[in-house]
């Protein structure tokens, strides 16, 4: 635990960035520190010291622009419990984190592991988004054991490098003719669907935590791949590079894939009306108002999120490279 006037004092003097940890109580809530580079609340502190309710991803996304504007903080960190965390940073990016707790016993110095492993990561020159996974993972050992536990680097990198337990069935792909009807039954069974798409041409490490953020927004991540004919149309003829097939089949694999529909109209629209997703993801480097599907989703009283891809990775840049070779 950190209190804002340590921030600035000369226990902290050591790590670049510091981050902070503040604390506030229902009967008064404390006000951040503005000298802190990162700040790392509770969603119910962030809910206090901002007087914003949060109850859904719109009032998570203002508490932590209130929490940034407010400071000088590079980012805001906000823990959630069981549903993971948000990371937002200043310029607007954002990244949420699902839970990588997979047992839950005690959640006594879950918090504070997190700022343990978040600074100590951020001081070794670790990414916002990087030391925000280490934290991820070691809360989720630390919940495991009863009463106060001591995570170790060993068991951190065991948890970062573990594969899962057993192989999961591959997403299935949902045909144009029976999305309505799957994404029907989602909704009575009280599953949020979360939706995005795009070509998936040469997937990359920015398709990959993408789509982890993406799936980490709700139960069910449904992702529409263009066919091959739209990918030619919107890239050029010599794309794409690997067939529809193969794209789909990689896509199924991965982890946070629910299920994969195919499209081949110039945008996705008419497949959004289909499904109603509860969430339409879409990258950061477009503007709300250019998502094509955004106001139908908000309509019908859905969200609509932002992420950022990581940058320099990205297909193009991946074929330019290939170009460059002897």
């Amino acid at each position: 635990m950190c209190w804002p006037t340590d921030c600035c004092g000369r226990s902290w003097t050591a790590a670049r960035p510091p981050a902070c940890r503040w604390w506030s109580t229902p009967s008064a809530a404390t006000t951040p520190s503005t000298a802190a580079a990162s700040l790392t609340p509770n969603q119910k502190e962030a809910g206090q010291a901002t007087g914003i309710a949060i109850h859904d991803l719109d009032g998570l996304r203002l508490a932590g622009a209130e929490l940034l504007a407010r400071t000088d903080a590079a980012c805001v960190l906000i823990t959630r419990g069981e549903h993971g965390m948000a990371l937002f940073e200043r310029g607007g990016a954002e990244h949420h984190l699902p839970t990588e707790a997979r047992e839950v016993f005690d959640v006594t110095g879950a918090g504070d592991t997190v700022i343990a492993v978040y600074t100590a990561a951020l001081a070794a020159g670790a990414t916002y988004l990087d030391a925000a996974n280490l934290a991820n993972h070691a809360a989720g050992l630390a919940v495991r054991e009863l009463g106060t536990a001591t995570i170790t680097a060993a068991q951190i990198r065991e948890a970062v490098g573990n594969a899962p337990d057993a192989p999961t069935a591959p997403a299935p792909v949902v045909s144009r003719a029976d999305l309505a009807a799957w994404a029907a039954d989602l909704r009575r069974d009280g599953r949020r669907l979360v939706f995005t798409n795009g070509c998936f041409d040469l997937l990359h490490r920015g398709h990959v935590e993408y789509l982890a953020e993406a799936a980490a927004l709700g139960d069910v991540l449904l992702v529409a791949v263009n066919d091959d004919a739209s990918v030619s149309a919107l890239k050029g003829p010599e794309r794409p590079l690997v067939p529809l097939s193969d794209r789909l089949a990689v896509l199924a694999h991965l982890r946070p894939v629910g299920a994969l529909t195919i499209f081949g109209e110039p945008t996705p629209l008419e497949t959004i009306l289909l499904a109603r997703p509860d969430v339409l993801v879409k990258g950061a480097e477009y503007a709300e108002t250019d998502i094509v599907g955004a106001a139908e989703v908000r309509g019908w009283g859905g969200e609509v999120v932002r992420v950022s891809m990581r940058a320099g990775r990205s297909t193009t840049a991946i074929i330019a490279a290939v170009k460059r070779l002897p």
